[in-house]
């Protein structure tokens, strides 16, 4: 997943320096806003890690919305299929 967004986040940037084009300059900002997140993500993880405050029930967390969000999604692919 990284290497594609990283190689998408690398074509906007070349889209939007070489060409001029508008919409690879919000794309790029989308893209660096990703991976911002994603990094902010594995920041946040870490300190909670190295200062004891990560408890093995903040593990549900990301399974609870995982069992909410996989049937929703299953339930809507079901519906834009037919």
């Amino acid at each position: 997943m990284m290497t594609n967004l990283m190689t998408n986040f690398a074509k906007s940037i070349a889209g939007a320096f070489f060409e001029r084009d508008r919409k690879s300059i919000f794309k790029v900002l989308e893209y660096f806003l990703i991976v911002a997140i994603f990094i902010g993500g594995v920041l946040t993880s870490h300190a909670f890690v190295v200062q004891d405050y990560f408890d093995s029930y903040f593990l549900l967390i990301p399974l609870a919305l995982t069992l909410v969000c996989v049937p929703l999604d299953l339930y809507d692919y079901g519906h834009k299929v037919k």
